[in-house]
């Protein structure tokens, strides 16, 4: 049995001039391919599997990852798609907020089950986004990441109201765990959508 990853500390600079960079979700861009493979004129179980799979994306739980660390944002997002969670990723602050715009009514609506973001980017802070939207109708729960998690980013966490906090480095079955309790999986907690990394 492979013993449980954990996060690692993470430092990012900030003077630096930063683009969004998000990318869509694996899930969006494996349902399109399927879509395309349909159109080819592929048997009829293939449309069948496609049909099944763009049902799963579009019930899955929705989750915005914020994480200017890639290779620390790869692991994360790779374990909550094989838990069942469709994940868009963000590797700055400024790609956070544009996501989020919509809270601030400048973009057509996206809708997020969960947001999960480190404090500290580049751009903008995960704490100064999730801070500045968190009282807007219908914002989602938030998970708080931080390598530098002192008494005063805690209680700032706990005043906006965040699901949890975790202080860096952590194990990653305790954040996964977090996640299921705050946003279940599609089909439940047996739903067969993903399982815990053994």
């Amino acid at each position: 049995m492979i013993s449980s990853p954990s996060i690692g500390q993470n430092v990012a600079g900030d003077n630096e001039t930063v683009e969004s960079g998000c990318r869509p979700s694996e899930t969006q861009t494996m349902t399109a391919g399927h879509a395309a493979t349909t159109r080819m004129g592929l048997d009829p179980e293939t449309e069948l599997l496609s049909a099944r799979d763009s049902e799963v994306s579009r019930h899955a739980p929705r989750i915005l990852l914020a994480e200017d660390d890639n290779e620390m944002r790869s692991l994360m997002a790779h374990l909550l798609r094989r838990d069942g969670y469709e994940v868009v990723e963000c590797p700055n602050g400024v790609g956070l907020l544009d996501y989020l715009s919509t809270f601030l009514g400048r973009s057509e609506p996206e809708h997020f089950d969960l947001v999960i973001s480190d404090i500290r980017m580049p751009g903008l802070s995960g704490l100064e986004v999730v801070g500045g939207l968190h009282r807007r109708p219908d914002f989602p729960p938030a998970i708080l990441m931080t390598a530098f998690g002192d008494a005063e980013t805690h209680a700032e966490a706990k005043e906006i109201g965040v699901a949890a906090m975790f202080d860096k480095p952590f194990d990653m079955h305790e954040l996964m765990a977090k996640v299921r309790e705050t946003v279940p999986r599609w089909g439940g907690a047996g739903s067969d959508c993903g399982t815990n990394p053994t």
